[in-house]
């Protein structure tokens, strides 16, 4: 049988505690995230839960600030959420080579995707520099309103959307 606790002590201690830790609003303040942010990672698994006041306040200790700033800084550098969390469950429990090997293999996947997306606003800068010397072309004679003909401008983007559709394989961007 577990000894009974004197409520005066539970009290001290709890006391102790709150001031020794933040609630979300001042853990969002210093680590820069927004508290529903946090709250949402908490939800999904992107981090761990935290502890809980009598009152059902979430208790954040300097060292899980830590942790908040880690994935905040990890977000920032375009690391997709389920990384994050794989990263964030290293840095408390990992090895630091496990992490090393983890996070080389995390950056260098980033780096594809961003060289993947550098492809894909290079193309489309293109369509838009092609529609743009298009429409200089246009005398933008005709008219716009129903039944009155239809404006030139409509045409030439309906063109360049539908050479763009054919370089895209047909799929509508």
């Amino acid at each position: 049988m577990l000894p009974k606790i004197d409520i005066g002590v539970a009290q001290r201690f709890r006391l102790v505690e709150m001031e020794t830790a933040l609630t979300i609003r001042d853990a969002a303040t210093v680590s820069g995230l927004s508290a529903e942010t946090i709250r949402y990672y908490e939800r999904v698994g992107v981090l761990p839960t935290v502890p809980r006041a009598v009152n059902g306040y979430r208790l954040y200790t300097a060292a899980y600030v830590e942790t908040l700033r880690f994935a905040r800084g990890l977000r920032e550098l375009g690391i997709p959420l389920t990384s994050v969390a794989s990263l964030v469950e290293l840095a408390q429990g990992g090895t630091c080579s496990a992490m090393k090997d983890a996070l080389s293999g995390t950056l260098a996947d980033v780096l594809l995707l961003l060289a993947a997306q550098r492809r894909e606003l290079a193309q489309t800068e293109a369509h838009l520099q092609a529609l743009l010397t298009d429409l200089k072309n246009v005398s933008g004679d005709g008219r716009a309103s129903a039944g009155q003909g239809r404006c030139s401008c409509v045409a030439t983007v309906e063109r360049e959307l539908g050479g763009q559709a054919k370089s895209t394989g047909g799929q509508p961007r």
